[in-house]
């Protein structure tokens, strides 16, 4: 019975190890030019001073990067049929939403919190991707 115990345990670790190799290596690799675009203009968003304006643009850039991928439709349809790409889809979703609600509703007031949140999330997109 124990020995039984082990061999599932020992299974168990190596479908982790597999899954692991599959996701780390077996991505698309991003070439030279679509590093030096994104860092580019990664370091454009870092360096501006309106939260307003990091939060649009950051939600531009990471739209951009899915599409250099392959991928097609709206950002959120990116989302919606790629969520296996991101480990924290729901942070990156309260993102896009904030972004979409600067860009829709005239009278929103942006809290410095709400625009770090959002950027933490796309930071952590771009790390997802394999771009940070």
């Amino acid at each position: 019975m124990t020995t039984l115990i082990y061999i599932l345990v020992g299974l168990v670790i190596l479908y982790a190890v597999f899954l692991f190799v599959t996701k780390k290596y077996l991505r698309k690799r991003w070439s030279g030019q679509d590093r030096s675009f994104f860092e580019i203009n990664w370091q454009k968003i870092l360096n501006e001073k309106d939260d307003k304006h990091k939060i649009m643009d950051a939600d531009k850039l990471l739209d951009a990067m899915l599409k250099k991928k392959g991928l097609s439709g709206s950002l959120g349809d990116k989302l919606k049929h790629n969520a296996k790409l991101f480990n924290d889809l729901n942070g990156l979703w309260e993102a896009h939403r904030l972004r979409n609600k600067l860009a829709h509703e005239i009278d929103f007031n942006l809290k410095p919190a709400q625009a770090a949140q959002a950027m933490k999330g796309f930071k952590k997109a771009f790390r997802d991707l394999d771009l940070i």
